[in-house]
């Protein structure tokens, strides 16, 4: 085997290791925001999703003015 294709396999293994590193670690992520969002919702406190906008699909523009910070505090 010449070095180029021994340098090529080397490479390949190192990045194959990352690869699959990464894919544990993107799991383990997603999981564990699950698990905060499960338990967010499980909580004794008060728990809302909630979304402003300043239009809607179907009835158009609700709101001119529209600081949606404001409105989501309200």
């Amino acid at each position: 085997m010449d070095i180029l294709a021994t340098l090529a396999d080397a490479a390949r293994v190192r990045y194959q290791d990352k690869r699959d590193d990464q894919i544990e670690k993107d799991a383990f992520e997603r999981r564990l925001e699950l698990t905060c969002f499960a338990a967010a919702l499980c909580n004794d406190r008060l728990s809302v999703i909630a979304e402003v906008k300043r239009a809607s699909p179907s009835k158009g523009l609700i709101v001119n003015e529209f600081d949606p910070l404001a409105k989501a505090k309200q």
